[in-house]
């Protein structure tokens, strides 16, 4: 079989686009839950580099009202998406609920009463399935701590104390299997297993109310909105940038993980 030079061309292309890292489709799909809205958190898909909003998913159901959200995390192993539903006032004798949505079904959400007294502000997923949450200074159990989550149940485990007073919110960097934290005035990294915390220091612009955190893995930078409806990313050296002013509503941000092959593969043969 002779092969003329364009052809051969080709090939030599596809077999070098097999070797690169190439941002798969699911990458692109970033997800925002409103954190408030009287008639219910509204989940849309947004712009990654603008904050802008692309497609509207509909308004998460819960038991409870869904007024005021906290976290929006995707389970590499499931591919649903989690939240925490704040919907009663942190106190001594309540409890906020841990929620899925899948994706199929959304935004239908399945709920389970988190343990009294553990109110938690942020969440993020590692590669192997595993929840993390992180709690601020006021009320409640654990205060300013990182905890594990059992995403069945809603049970917690502490393991670590987080710096900082407010603004409390992590993220999960999967090329080098480590924790982000963000406070007010704080960035630092927590080493999965061993719970070991080193300081970066933060530095750059100052977002009003700056949470829920969540790790761009194309940018290789983390992003997360304000207050304001500010859109802000961070470097992992702690560089924080206004990328778009009054971008959206303050609300938790996720990329969708699940993995699929790139458009240009997916119809390739040879005859």
């Amino acid at each position: 079989m002779k092969f003329t030079r364009a052809f051969t061309l080709q090939l030599i292309g596809l077999a070098l686009l097999t070797l690169v890292a190439l941002p798969v489709a699911a990458q692109e799909t970033l997800y925002l839950l409103e954190k408030f809205n009287a008639s219910g958190a509204e989940l849309r898909t947004i712009n990654r580099q603008t904050g802008a909003d692309l497609t509207t998913i509909g308004t998460v159901v819960d038991g409870h009202p869904t007024t005021n959200v906290n976290g929006l995390a995707m389970d590499p192993v499931g591919g649903n998406l989690f939240f925490i539903n704040a919907w009663t006032e942190p106190g001594p004798s309540s409890s906020w609920d841990l929620c899925a949505v899948n994706l199929a079904t959304a935004p239908a959400a399945a709920c389970v009463a988190m343990p009294v007294g553990h109110f938690v502000r942020g969440l993020t997923f590692d590669s192997a399935g595993q929840l993390y949450g992180v709690t601020g200074k006021t009320y409640g159990n654990d205060t300013n701590s990182l905890l594990t989550i059992d995403k069945a149940t809603g049970v917690t485990a502490k393991v670590a104390d987080v710096n900082g007073t407010s603004e409390h919110t992590i993220a999960y960097d999967p090329a080098t299997n480590t924790l982000y934290h963000r406070a007010a005035g704080v960035f630092e990294s927590i080493s999965i297993g061993g719970w070991a915390i080193t300081n970066i220091g933060h530095t750059g612009a100052t977002p009003v109310k700056g949470m829920f955190m969540v790790w761009d893995p194309i940018d290789d930078v983390f992003r997360f909105f304000d207050e304001n409806g500010d859109w802000f990313s961070l470097t992992l050296g702690g560089v924080c940038s206004t990328v778009a002013s009054a971008a959206n509503d303050l609300g938790s941000v996720a990329f969708d993980q699940t993995t699929t092959v790139p458009v240009e593969l997916q119809s390739f043969s040879i005859d």
